[in-house]
């Protein structure tokens, strides 16, 4: 794969100038957001870690099945940026549904649920 050059004309660098202070800004207000956990309520209720709570993720467009890691139920999702536990195996455990780890990210827990099922 071959990308075209660029145009190096001040509409360029300022763009890219604007684009790049906009992540910074935007990396800040995230970094707050995690800090202070503003959307503790509906990230506990959507059974989330902060780290799948309030970064992005990016999935293809396609509906996508799923099995949870712990019971196996088949889960269907809209895109595939899937979630490794079904929402009651996650609850159960105490784990976050997007990624299977410790709800509020402690990696020294003193027991780990087992899976609920083996297939």
């Amino acid at each position: 794969m071959q990308q075209r050059k660029a145009v190096m004309d001040i509409t360029n660098m300022v763009r890219a100038s604007s684009m790049s202070n906009h992540r910074c800004q935007d990396l800040v207000k995230r970094a707050e957001k995690v800090a202070n956990d503003t959307d503790k309520e509906s990230r506990l209720k959507a059974q989330l870690c902060k780290a799948c709570h309030y970064f992005d993720r990016i999935g293809g467009q396609a509906f996508t099945m799923r099995p949870c890691m712990s019971c196996g139920s088949e889960e269907q999702y809209s895109s595939t940026a899937t979630d490794v536990l079904c929402m009651s195996c996650a609850k159960d455990g105490d784990l976050c549904k997007r990624c299977g780890g410790d709800l509020e990210m402690r990696a020294k827990r003193r027991t780990w649920p087992q899976p609920k099922a083996d297939f």
